[in-house]
């Protein structure tokens, strides 16, 4: 039943950029947003479906990461 009272919002939590991965959108010449969708699709298709922890990212890895998206990104930035 409505009563009104909607749920509480919920607090976003502060999205933390590995150093590693801003390095690597430094080299790239990327932007805020096109880093953020790294970082994202790395947390969708990596870490997530990783069974154990690979540590942390290398720079390296970040750039070949970007590699098959940045046609993806470059179509919906310019």
């Amino acid at each position: 039943m409505a009563t009104g009272e909607g749920e509480e919002p919920s607090v976003r939590k502060p999205i933390m950029i590995p150093v590693e991965l801003s390095q690597a959108a430094e080299e790239l010449h990327l932007s805020h947003q096109e880093t953020l969708d790294l970082l994202g699709a790395y947390n969708s298709v990596v870490a997530r479906r990783s069974k154990q922890s690979k540590g942390v990212a290398s720079v390296d890895d970040w750039k070949e990461l970007h590699n098959p998206l940045k046609n993806v990104l470059k179509k919906t930035y310019g």
